[in-house]
């Protein structure tokens, strides 16, 4: 009886000791958050993202219907600004009309020229001496006739020898207008030709260069320095209204966040972002560039960045300050440290 008494008592005091020691010790306070992490926290936007070229997606288009005869580029080949991409069939047929114009153009010119040109001096001498040659055969044409008009009033010669003078004589008038009329238009050009022929030289360069026109669009050149990044024609196939190829400059690369209308308020040009996604080794940094003044509706599946269909969005240009792997439309999350509107 007495051990079962001292057993009882020395679990009370154990009892007593511990509850005394818990009273004792400090109570364990949970982790502070700083009202402005919270803030920050709170007013972050997040939004879905892709990877572009700073100067964007080009896509080359050509005449449409035409088909491709020869393509020089494959994906992921490096092509240089101005180079040749590819030829279409029509260009052999679009050679061969301007070559036909740049010769009527020739034509037209050398016909000018004639015309503002002066006559050789030789030419105008050999015209003037002419001329005094049809001055005496007329004036002796007309010295005939008036004899021979005298004898027939006498009676000593018929009227059909008269007839034949008189149109001798007229014969003799016609020649000599001939020959001024060929020396004036040796010694002088009408302006009125001029402006004619100039006209239609001016109408011929305006068809070559139509031609030349017709005959580049046959012949597709890439308009910066890239990296082709999807050929959607090849060879033998016929171009559509979705274009040739798709280019863009991948050694300058940018994030285009797709904020949602209601938040833009909270996003300003020049605030921190952070981004991470599955083509990321980790977080990359940046800061917002550009914000678009265009409210579209995105057309891209949903996901779990951006809810919604036909969300309604704005694009927000962000610039990386950290390496961008350079994958083209690889998604990733955006979260933008924004502040209050």
């Amino acid at each position: 009886m007495m051990r079962v008494t001292a057993l009882l008592i020395g679990l009370g005091v154990a009892a007593g000791v511990g509850l005394g020691a818990y009273a004792l010790w400090p109570a364990a306070q949970p982790p502070r958050t700083s009202a402005s992490s919270a803030t920050a926290s709170s007013n972050a936007v997040v939004a879905r993202g892709r990877i572009e070229p700073a100067s964007r997606v080009r896509t080359l288009q050509g005449q449409s219907g035409s088909v491709i005869e020869r393509l020089y580029v494959r994906e992921g080949d490096r092509v240089e600004a101005g180079a040749v991409i590819a030829h279409t069939n029509a260009r052999p047929a679009l050679a061969a009309a301007l070559s036909v114009e740049e010769r009527r153009l020739a034509e037209a010119e050398q016909t000018l020229a004639q015309i503002q040109a002066p006559a050789k001096a030789s030419d105008i001498e050999t015209q003037h001496a002419l001329v005094r040659q049809r001055d005496v055969e007329w004036r002796q044409a007309r010295t005939d006739f008036e004899r021979t008009r005298a004898l027939v009033g006498r009676g000593v010669a018929a009227s059909e020898q008269e007839q034949t003078r008189r149109t001798q004589m007229d014969q003799a008038r016609h020649a000599l207008d001939q020959a001024e009329w060929r020396l004036r238009s040796l010694s002088e050009h009408r302006g009125i030709d001029a402006v004619v022929a100039a006209t239609r030289v001016d109408t011929q360069r305006a068809l070559v260069e139509k031609a030349r026109a017709d005959l580049d669009r046959s012949e597709i050149r890439s308009p910066i320095a890239g990296t082709v990044l999807m050929v959607m024609v090849r060879e033998g196939e016929a171009l559509e209204a979705e274009g040739l190829l798709q280019i863009g400059d991948l050694s300058r690369l940018m994030v285009i966040a797709e904020v949602g209308e209601t938040a833009i308020g909270r996003v300003r040009v020049g605030q921190s972002v952070t981004m991470s996604g599955p083509m990321l080794s980790g977080t990359v940094n940046g800061r917002v560039e550009r914000i678009a003044s265009t409210v579209f509706r995105q057309r891209r599946p949903s996901s779990d960045v951006l809810i919604g269909r036909d969300a309604r969005v704005i694009e927000v240009e962000i610039v990386p300050t950290d390496p961008m792997p350079p994958v083209v439309w690889s998604e990733m999350t955006v979260r933008i440290a924004a502040t209050a509107p």
